[in-house]
């Protein structure tokens, strides 16, 4: 799978490109000109969750198809009601949605979003929910004439003791790390030179698959 960021001075645009300094060609995956956008990835928070989907689509990288990013203004949730712009703008037919849990239930996170959906005046056709967690669920969805996929992956661990669930629950058990805090800067304090290994590490499909399930299920339905 290949990559289109319509801003490629935007900061997702940038991190991605970054991890080519540690041995991922991004090259490989980056287009600067796309000829048909088959699937929109919406970033609802934003870093390390950009160098976790630019790595993912490395892993990808024999699909023919083409993403683009974004990262839109609205957070968490809220970033599920630009899929009207996006549907008016764009092409695509499948739209992959990456949060964080934070400190909500996934029953109360999952409808909350299908409150968006409404709000929108969608359809939700029909939604299953897929293993890892459960944090993984899919919509089949249609608007007007307009049939298409929302594919929602919360971010986050069970096994994690931490407040809030976040993308960091993931990389910090990577590292070793079962509990803390404030996951976020718990990454952050671990340095650069660690935080870089950890995530060379992920080039190796087998400890992405077993640290990322949700995401790795997600994308492989791409």
């Amino acid at each position: 799978m290949k990559l289109y960021f319509s801003d490629p001075t935007s900061r997702p645009a940038i991190n991605i490109n970054r991890l080519s300094r540690i041995t991922y060609n991004m090259k490989e995956i980056i287009l600067s000109t796309p000829s048909e956008i088959d699937t929109l990835i919406v970033l609802g928070d934003g870093s390390p969750e950009d160098e976790i989907v630019g790595i993912l689509t490395w892993h990808q990288r024999a699909n023919p198809k083409t993403a683009g990013v974004v990262k839109p203004e609205k957070h968490h949730t809220d970033s599920f009601c630009t899929i009207r712009a996006y549907l008016e703008s764009l092409k695509a037919r499948c739209f992959l949605f990456i949060i964080d849990q934070d400190n909500v239930p996934l029953d109360d996170l999952f409808e909350r979003i299908e409150i968006v959906f409404h709000e929108q005046g969608i359809t939700l056709t029909s939604s299953h929910r897929i293993a890892a967690d459960a944090r993984l669920k899919v919509y089949e969805c249609a608007f007007a004439s307009r049939q298409f996929r929302v594919i929602a992956v919360i971010s986050g661990l069970a096994d994690f003791e931490a407040p809030a669930h976040e993308i960091e629950d993931h990389l910090l058990k990577l590292a070793g790390i079962d509990a803390a805090q404030d996951a976020k800067k718990s990454w952050n304090q671990l340095g650069k030179e660690r935080r870089e290994a950890i995530l060379r590490s992920l080039k190796d499909e087998k400890v992405l698959q077993a640290a990322f399930p949700q995401h790795f299920i997600a994308f492989s339905m791409l």
